[in-house]
């Protein structure tokens, strides 16, 4: 299995260790930043927005975002910041409950 490379724009100083303070000041919290980081697929886009309008947060801290593939939509870490979830499209539509 190929692991992924770590994401550039993510990578630290080796020698600062990273406090949870610093992770959840550098989160991702759009769409444009997590586009910015990951190549997203239109279902994942769709996703993210579906999330969003219904007010559900999104925060992906660096290090979480670190271990996803960047181009691998099928990444099972990636698949659980995508907001692609099959309750959520549900919700979506209360008549389908």
């Amino acid at each position: 299995m190929n692991l992924p490379a770590r994401l550039p724009v993510l990578q630290r100083d080796p020698t600062k260790k990273s406090s949870w303070r610093d992770e959840a000041r550098h989160a991702i919290t759009d769409l444009a930043a997590l586009e910015a980081r990951l190549k997203l697929t239109p279902s994942e886009r769709e996703g993210v927005q579906r999330a969003l309008a219904q007010g559900l947060p999104l925060s992906i801290t660096p290090y979480y975002l670190s271990l996803c593939d960047r181009e691998d939509p099928s990444c099972p870490i990636r698949r659980q910041c995508d907001g692609n979830f099959p309750l959520l499209r549900r919700l979506s539509h209360p008549e389908t409950l």
